[in-house]
Protein backbone atom coordinates (compact mmCIF):
# COMPACT_ATOMS: atom_id res chain seq x y z
CA UNK A 1 0.00 0.00 0.00
CA UNK A 2 2.78 2.21 1.10
CA UNK A 3 4.61 1.78 -2.72
CA UNK A 4 1.40 2.82 -4.19
CA UNK A 5 0.58 5.45 -2.43
CA UNK A 6 4.54 6.88 -3.08
CA UNK A 7 3.66 5.94 -7.08
CA UNK A 8 0.56 7.67 -7.22
CA UNK A 9 1.94 11.11 -5.80
CA UNK A 10 5.11 10.45 -8.42
CA UNK A 11 1.89 10.22 -10.99
CA UNK A 12 0.33 13.46 -9.72
CA UNK A 13 3.66 15.29 -9.62
CA UNK A 14 4.69 13.90 -13.22
CA UNK A 15 1.04 14.94 -14.45
CA UNK A 16 1.31 18.14 -12.51
CA UNK A 17 5.03 19.35 -13.52
CA UNK A 18 4.38 18.56 -17.37
CA UNK A 19 0.90 20.86 -17.01
CA UNK A 20 3.38 23.73 -15.37
CA UNK A 21 5.84 23.46 -17.46
CA UNK A 22 3.81 23.88 -20.36
CA UNK A 23 1.68 26.93 -18.65
CA UNK A 24 5.13 28.58 -17.99
CA UNK A 25 5.93 28.48 -21.49
CA UNK A 26 3.13 29.89 -22.92
CA UNK A 27 3.32 32.60 -20.14
CA UNK A 28 6.84 33.13 -20.69
CA UNK A 29 5.62 33.80 -24.19
CA UNK A 30 2.88 36.20 -23.40
CA UNK A 31 5.37 38.50 -21.33
CA UNK A 32 2.91 39.01 -18.37
CA UNK A 33 3.74 41.43 -15.42
CA UNK A 34 5.68 38.89 -12.71
CA UNK A 35 2.53 39.25 -10.21
CA UNK A 36 0.04 38.27 -12.86
CA UNK A 37 2.21 35.34 -13.82
CA UNK A 38 2.51 34.27 -9.91
CA UNK A 39 -1.33 34.06 -9.71
CA UNK A 40 -1.40 32.64 -13.12
CA UNK A 41 0.34 29.63 -11.93
CA UNK A 42 -1.00 29.57 -8.32
CA UNK A 43 -4.48 29.67 -9.78
CA UNK A 44 -3.79 27.23 -12.34
CA UNK A 45 -2.06 25.06 -9.30
CA UNK A 46 -5.30 25.49 -7.48
CA UNK A 47 -7.63 24.78 -10.18
CA UNK A 48 -6.01 21.86 -10.95
CA UNK A 49 -5.40 19.97 -7.80
CA UNK A 50 -9.45 20.59 -7.19
CA UNK A 51 -10.56 19.31 -10.56
CA UNK A 52 -8.37 16.20 -9.07
CA UNK A 53 -9.85 16.07 -6.11
CA UNK A 54 -13.20 16.48 -7.66
CA UNK A 55 -13.21 13.88 -10.34
CA UNK A 56 -11.19 11.05 -7.57
CA UNK A 57 -14.03 12.10 -5.64
CA UNK A 58 -16.42 11.19 -8.70
CA UNK A 59 -14.93 8.23 -9.57
CA UNK A 60 -14.14 6.57 -5.81
CA UNK A 61 -18.47 7.18 -5.06
CA UNK A 62 -18.99 5.18 -8.18
CA UNK A 63 -16.50 2.94 -7.96
CA UNK A 64 -17.57 2.05 -4.38
CA UNK A 65 -20.44 1.77 -2.13
CA UNK A 66 -20.65 5.52 -1.07
CA UNK A 67 -20.85 4.62 2.46
CA UNK A 68 -17.36 2.71 2.28
CA UNK A 69 -15.48 5.70 0.01
CA UNK A 70 -12.67 6.96 0.60
CA UNK A 71 -12.44 10.39 2.64
CA UNK A 72 -12.03 13.50 0.57
CA UNK A 73 -8.60 14.19 3.17
CA UNK A 74 -7.10 10.51 1.88
CA UNK A 75 -8.04 11.56 -2.15
CA UNK A 76 -6.32 14.94 -1.16
CA UNK A 77 -2.75 13.03 0.34
CA UNK A 78 -2.80 11.52 -2.95
CA UNK A 79 -2.83 13.89 -5.29
CA UNK A 80 -1.64 17.32 -3.66
CA UNK A 81 1.85 16.63 -5.37
CA UNK A 82 -0.44 17.89 -8.80
CA UNK A 83 -0.15 21.14 -7.55
CA UNK A 84 2.55 21.12 -4.70
CA UNK A 85 5.28 21.02 -8.06
CA UNK A 86 3.95 24.71 -8.37
CA UNK A 87 5.46 25.91 -5.35
CA UNK A 88 9.17 27.10 -6.47
CA UNK A 89 7.93 28.86 -9.64
CA UNK A 90 5.21 30.61 -8.11
CA UNK A 91 8.52 31.66 -4.96
CA UNK A 92 10.86 32.53 -8.21
CA UNK A 93 7.82 34.91 -9.62
CA UNK A 94 6.89 36.55 -6.20
CA UNK A 95 10.64 37.04 -6.16
CA UNK A 96 10.60 38.74 -9.50
CA UNK A 97 7.61 40.76 -8.79
CA UNK A 98 9.43 43.16 -5.99
CA UNK A 99 12.42 44.09 -8.89
CA UNK A 100 14.84 41.31 -7.09
CA UNK A 101 15.35 38.75 -10.28
CA UNK A 102 14.70 39.34 -13.63
CA UNK A 103 11.18 37.71 -14.61
CA UNK A 104 13.12 36.36 -17.96
CA UNK A 105 15.43 34.39 -15.71
CA UNK A 106 12.54 34.03 -12.82
CA UNK A 107 11.06 31.82 -16.10
CA UNK A 108 13.95 30.10 -17.29
CA UNK A 109 14.65 29.09 -13.79
CA UNK A 110 11.84 27.58 -13.18
CA UNK A 111 11.33 26.04 -16.31
CA UNK A 112 14.92 23.92 -15.32
CA UNK A 113 13.11 22.85 -11.85
CA UNK A 114 10.34 21.56 -13.95
CA UNK A 115 12.86 19.10 -16.52
CA UNK A 116 15.08 18.40 -13.30
CA UNK A 117 11.83 17.57 -11.41
CA UNK A 118 10.32 15.43 -14.72
CA UNK A 119 13.54 13.79 -14.68
CA UNK A 120 13.78 13.12 -10.66
CA UNK A 121 10.40 11.92 -10.49
CA UNK A 122 10.71 9.23 -13.42
CA UNK A 123 14.22 7.99 -12.28
CA UNK A 124 12.80 7.57 -8.37
CA UNK A 125 9.61 5.92 -10.09
CA UNK A 126 11.68 4.01 -12.10
CA UNK A 127 13.79 2.80 -8.29
CA UNK A 128 10.87 2.24 -6.93
CA UNK A 129 9.65 -0.36 -10.13
CA UNK A 130 12.69 -2.13 -9.10
CA UNK A 131 14.13 -1.41 -12.80
CA UNK A 132 17.35 -2.08 -13.91
CA UNK A 133 20.18 0.17 -13.66
CA UNK A 134 19.65 0.83 -17.46
CA UNK A 135 16.35 1.05 -17.96
CA UNK A 136 16.21 4.22 -14.74
CA UNK A 137 18.55 5.87 -17.24
CA UNK A 138 16.49 5.70 -20.12
CA UNK A 139 13.27 6.25 -18.00
CA UNK A 140 15.32 9.15 -16.58
CA UNK A 141 17.12 10.76 -20.21
CA UNK A 142 13.41 10.01 -21.52
CA UNK A 143 11.89 12.23 -19.26
CA UNK A 144 14.56 15.27 -19.56
CA UNK A 145 13.83 14.75 -22.98
CA UNK A 146 10.11 14.98 -23.28
CA UNK A 147 11.09 18.48 -20.78
CA UNK A 148 13.59 19.72 -23.01
CA UNK A 149 10.70 19.19 -25.91
CA UNK A 150 7.70 20.87 -24.22
CA UNK A 151 10.47 23.82 -22.91
CA UNK A 152 11.57 23.86 -26.79
CA UNK A 153 7.68 24.08 -28.09
CA UNK A 154 7.40 27.54 -27.67
CA UNK A 155 10.02 28.70 -29.76
CA UNK A 156 9.15 26.06 -32.62
CA UNK A 157 6.12 28.02 -33.14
Amino acid sequence: MIERDRGRRIAEAVYGTIVLLAALDYLADEHPEAGEAALTIAGGAAVLFLARLYSEFVAQRIAVDPERGEVLGRIAAANWPVAAVAGIPVALLVIATFGALNLDLAFDIASGYCVLLLGTAVYVAARLSNESRVYRILFTVSAFGVGLFISALDEMF
